[in-house]
């Protein structure tokens, strides 16, 4: 199936609100276009609640679709973003949502290279949020500094079980 094809599906899917769409794993082939239909169905849906993207090269462009999906998706619990790309930047548009959102429980942001920039924004944004329990950084050049960020923000936040 070509990538419109898929996007056409997948998008008509979710912003139909197909009850048996729950969980989506999308293999390492998503084009920006694709995430850009991704995040406009996610918005509308209601239904979905784990969405894999690992290994996809979204970036930073794409993590800010992403980002602004999040603002408006109440259903989604679980999201996959290990080596995706998405950087410093990208780790800052997507801590931007995490702050204001109240259902995502499990975030993977492993070995995307965000540096302690990235850290010191997620760190910030872990401080307003309670839904998360569980944070995936491995492999992301955190450094000391990076890992001083976060360790104040779990002063912080209690909730966050998993690191």
């Amino acid at each position: 199936m070509d990538e419109s094809v898929w996007s056409s599906f997948i998008e008509t899917r979710l912003r139909k609100n197909d009850p048996s769409l729950r969980d989506l794993k999308i293999k390492p082939s998503i084009t920006y276009e694709g995430v850009c239909s991704l995040a406009a169905a996610l918005c509308k849906n209601s239904r979905l609640k784990s969405l894999d993207l690992k290994s996809n090269k979204i970036g930073a462009i794409g993590a800010r679709e992403l980002a602004n999906a999040l603002r408006f998706n109440f259903s989604l619990t679980h999201l996959d973003l290990t080596s995706a790309q998405i950087e410093h930047d990208g780790a800052t548009e997507l801590a931007n949502a995490l702050a204001v959102s109240t259902t995502l429980a499990r975030l993977g942001l492993a070995a995307n290279n965000m540096g302690p920039a990235g850290a010191r924004e997620v760190a910030e944004a872990l401080k307003h949020n309670d839904s998360l329990v569980a944070l995936e950084l491995k492999m992301n050049k955190l450094g000391l500094k990076g890992s001083g960020f976060l360790a104040g923000a779990l002063l912080v936040n209690t909730r966050l079980q998993s690191r």
